[in-house]
């Protein structure tokens, strides 16, 4: 047995959750906890991440290990257990289309309760193979503990540098932000908010309401089916997967008043959209999308113009674009984040084996320009492939 499961604050127990009913069960415990920890996200809420269970996790089975003090609920690792040809990959739940999936705990219990879920982990170390994490802030102090705990060599750990996730600090006024930009930035919004005008056409950029209905989604849908992101084949709300997911996580959150959907129209005709959450006190970009034939008019940069304004004057701390290093990112942001892909492992030969043939592969293809280039040759051509499977079906 691990030497640290013998420093386990008495009263602190570990169960793990496989059931998805019991899942939906835990929600109102499990967003006061995100609320309370230090690394709260909205991606970590349960109506986040039972929305991607319910939309994309078919071929997953929960994991979820849960720590409680006298009852109470004071850390909780939403995992995912599923097959990767021969091997058993626990990931957390949302990932692939989620930020910063940490792990929520109560602060000051932060060591004790990860302690407690690497011993339970370690104890039942035959019913998993490798976990990923590959959406986890470097500064994260999950990875801090998690390092501490595998000095004593029963759990492993590696981690690689992943990408880069810019954010924009909301210090001063809108005014003083623009008046901070270069004359050629500033020109650019007033010129592309005046070109439809000059075709005669009428633009109109603004924040709607969000309807809980199919509806609304379908219009999200259309946009992106005129995308590039189409013709790219990277659908992510026109899949009938994705049509679900946006669907419930977005009632989720408009619920709570955290949803904020901005969408430019031209001629009546919804065009683009830029979907953000606002959570503790930050604006998450999740996601914008235009049809390529407005693109001209640039309505990306004249939707986060209005979003980002409309974020100072609410006295907001922050807009977030999330990962990527999209160039459109850099020229909002003033600073940046780093992501890590971390890794836990084992000692027994699967789990040396998935080590190897999972994340030290997929570290070598990042690494490699011409393997990497090769890669997203081909993930274009199937997902242009699906493209035209889900057109043909819209």
């Amino acid at each position: 047995m691990p030497k640290h499961s013998t420093e386990r604050r008495a009263g602190l127990t570990v169960a793990r959750i496989d059931q998805r009913e019991q899942l939906a069960e835990l929600a109102p415990e499990w967003d006061r906890l995100v609320e309370m920890s230090d690394v709260a996200s909205p991606f970590l809420t349960s109506g986040w991440q039972l929305a991607w269970l319910e939309s994309y996790g078919s071929a997953h089975r929960p994991f979820v290990l849960a720590a409680r003090l006298d009852g109470k609920l004071v850390g909780l690792w939403p995992l995912a257990l599923r097959r990767r040809g021969l091997f058993r990959v626990l990931e957390p739940i949302g990932a692939g289309r989620s930020d910063w999936l940490d792990i929520p705990t109560i602060v000051d219990l932060r060591e004790d309760v990860l302690a407690a879920f690497v011993d339970y982990l370690m104890q039942h170390r035959g019913a998993w193979d490798v976990i990923e994490l590959r959406d986890i802030l470097t500064d994260s102090p999950s990875i801090a503990a998690l390092t501490a705990l595998s000095t004593d060599g029963s759990l492993r750990l590696r981690q690689q540098p992943r990408t880069i996730a810019p954010y924009l600090s909301l210090d001063g006024t809108w005014e003083q932000f623009l008046a901070g930009k270069r004359p050629k930035f500033r020109s650019n919004l007033k010129y592309y908010r005046r070109l439809p005008e000059r075709d005669g056409h009428k633009l109109e950029v603004r924040r709607v309401p969000w309807e809980d209905s199919a509806d609304a989604v379908d219009v999200l849908a259309k946009i992106e089916l005129g995308s590039w992101k189409a013709q790219d084949g990277n659908l992510k709300v026109s899949t009938p997967h994705g049509r679900e997911f946006y669907r419930r996580f977005c009632r989720y959150f408009a619920e709570r008043g955290a949803l904020e959907l901005w969408r430019a129209d031209i001629d009546g005709v919804p065009v683009a959209f830029v979907l953000n959450i606002v959570y503790g006190g930050k604006v998450y970009h999740y996601n914008t999308c235009y049809e390529e034939k407005w693109a001209a008019i640039s309505p990306g940069l004249l939707l986060h113009s209005q979003a980002i304004a409309d974020a100072f004057e609410r006295g907001l701390e922050e807009y977030d674009f999330l990962s990527g290093d999209e160039p459109y990112k850099e020229r909002w942001c003033s600073n940046r984040r780093e992501i890590e892909h971390v890794a836990l492992f084992h000692g027994r030969p699967a789990s040396l084996a998935a080590q190897t043939a999972i994340v030290e592969a997929r570290w070598a293809l990042r690494r490699s320009k011409t393997l990497t280039s090769g890669r997203l040759r081909l993930l274009s051509a199937v997902r242009r492939f699906v493209r035209r499977d889900v057109t043909a079906h819209a």
